[in-house]
């Protein structure tokens, strides 16, 4: 396949596969490489850079510290019993010697804001998760198929593995983290799809999951179990008479509910607990009517 552009093709001026072989950092570089990590959420990575990031609070941190210490100075030289008379409670009543103080002040507004709002968005990107390692591979596989597309050194951000995060990063399920693992799985056409900017797409080398189809199978499956989860020990319970082998079946589903629980959902620990202490009590409470 050859990416050429407005020439009339057969000409010179023709780019050709081999050129773009040969020359991969001319025809392909950056545009290219912009498309690609554009044309899905998993692959907007980019590093967060939290020691820089640190290290700016910190000067801004002490910058704001000078000029509190300089209006702590000013505050106790305007207050001595020597000074001119001069309000100290009112911003409308202050004197002509005041006004280096009002200047401060408006300095350390400005500062105060700048460190306020470079706060708010650092902490914005040190809450997003760390980017699993599967998403970066993805990434570093674009660079093996176009090699030298990229300069080498530009592409060493993706070693920082512990400093990047993605934009827009998606919750996965231990389930479909599996599913996704799967390579048969994930070649299946029912879920793929095509980009909607097919520009550099190349059917060949790259497949785009359809993740409403992903996370559809997954819940499916997941309120497949659920159900057998529920029904299964009622019907085993009916049968079994003695009260020893009725428990160590119940526990045996709770132990398996537990485990499900922790396998396919994203649940955190005491949701686990709550879940499967629920469906302990369901159990139990079938167990006694059956009884009575």
């Amino acid at each position: 396949m050859a990416y050429a552009m407005s020439q009339v093709p057969g000409t010179v001026n023709e780019i050709t596969d081999n050129d773009i072989f040969d020359q991969p950092w001319k025809y392909t570089g950056y545009k290219k490489y912009a498309w690609f990590l554009a044309s899905d959420d998993d692959f907007l990575i980019f590093r967060r850079f939290g020691t820089l990031n640190a290290r700016i609070l910190l000067l801004l941190q002490d910058e704001i510290c000078v000029a509190e210490a300089k209006l702590k100075s000013l505050d106790e030289e305007y207050s001595q019993k020597t000074a001119p008379r001069q309000h100290n409670g009112s911003f409308r009543k202050e004197s002509v010697q005041q006004v280096e103080r009002k200047h401060l002040l408006l300095e350390i507004k400005e500062k105060l804001k700048e460190y306020n709002e470079f706060i708010v968005n650092h902490s914005d990107i040190r809450s997003r998760p760390q980017v699993s390692a599967k998403d970066v591979q993805y990434v570093k596989n674009w660079h093996i198929t176009n090699e030298d597309a990229i300069d080498e050194h530009e592409q060493t951000y993706l070693n920082q593995t512990d400093d990047l995060f993605q934009i827009n990063p998606r919750f996965r399920t231990p389930l479909r983290r599996f599913l996704e693992r799967s390579t048969r799985f994930g070649w299946l056409p029912f879920f793929r799809r095509e980009p909607q900017d097919q520009t550099y797409y190349d059917p060949k080398t790259m497949y785009y999951e359809r993740n409403e189809r992903l996370e559809g199978f997954v819940t499916v499956t997941i309120c497949l179990v659920g159900l057998v989860m529920l029904v299964a020990p009622l019907w085993i319970l009916t049968y079994v008479h003695l009260s020893a082998a009725r428990l160590a079946i119940i526990t045996a589903f709770i132990v398996v509910f537990l485990g499900l629980i922790q396998s396919v959902t994203i649940a955190k620990p005491f949701e686990t607990l709550a879940a499967t202490a629920a469906y302990s009590a369901v159990l139990m409470v079938f167990m006694q009517g059956s009884v009575a």
